[in-house]
């Protein structure tokens, strides 16, 4: 049975079709749309439906992204994220790949390994400008992963460390030219997340780029070539 990429649109006109066709054509991976979130538990009816990557469009409302966000702590395959404000909708060139001290970013490298096979675009390694070195050795091990797939990388400086990266993700995407952000979930939602929303919210509110996310665990689900 081949594997599928699940649209989940709760917009009734958000004009993200034509991407998201795009996007399982180059992933290679069959189309399934809802206009609902599935009934019971997203991580067993992905399972069920032989999905292994999950495209919502949602509108900016912070519940209703909060909601997706909750559904999908316990997935363990990436989930995209398309809003109002994602007005740069095109063929993936270069992807964003924010890294921070925490160990889990390392596994992005395998999709991130997919997504280059798939499209050849190039990834834009932005390190956490960090006083420690996790978020340097973070970058080079991915970048060793990503060797293996010959590439393209670019290295960008950041300014912010790695518990105020994401907001410079948001403010400098501009001047990256990214075509898509490739960001870690949070691990855990704490007291500062409860009241403030955490960190790849904020993100997906604010962005003009799609946003793709994957969850902090280290059986991370890597997709199929």
């Amino acid at each position: 049975m081949n594997t599928r990429i699940l649209h989940i649109s709760l917009m009734p006109d958000a004009k993200h079709d034509a991407y998201v066709e795009w996007l399982a054509e180059a992933m290679q991976r069959q189309l399934s749309q809802l206009d609902a979130m599935p009934q019971g538990d997203m991580e067993e009816y992905c399972e069920q439906q032989n999905i292994d990557f999950v495209v919502f469009s949602v509108d900016n409302s912070r519940s209703k992204i909060q909601r997706c966000l909750n559904a999908c702590r316990t997935l363990r395959l990436p989930y995209l994220f398309l809003t109002p404000m994602t007005t740069r909708l095109v063929p993936l060139k270069r992807l964003l790949l924010p890294v921070t001290m925490l160990e889990e970013e390392v596994y992005k490298a395998q999709l991130t390994t997919t997504l280059v096979r798939r499209t050849q675009c190039t990834v834009c390694m932005l390190t956490a400008a960090d006083y420690g070195s996790k978020a340097k050795q973070n970058t080079a091990r991915i970048r060793t992963a990503l060797g293996q797939a010959n590439a393209q990388i670019e290295s960008l400086t950041a300014l912010k460390d790695s518990f105020h990266l994401y907001r410079e993700v948001v403010d400098r995407q501009p001047e990256w030219l990214a075509d898509m952000i490739f960001y870690t979930a949070s691990r855990d939602y704490g007291l500062d997340d409860i009241i403030f929303g955490p960190p790849e919210r904020y993100i997906i509110m604010h962005s003009t780029i799609p946003v793709l996310l994957v969850s902090p665990r280290d059986d991370l689900f890597s997709l199929c070539d």
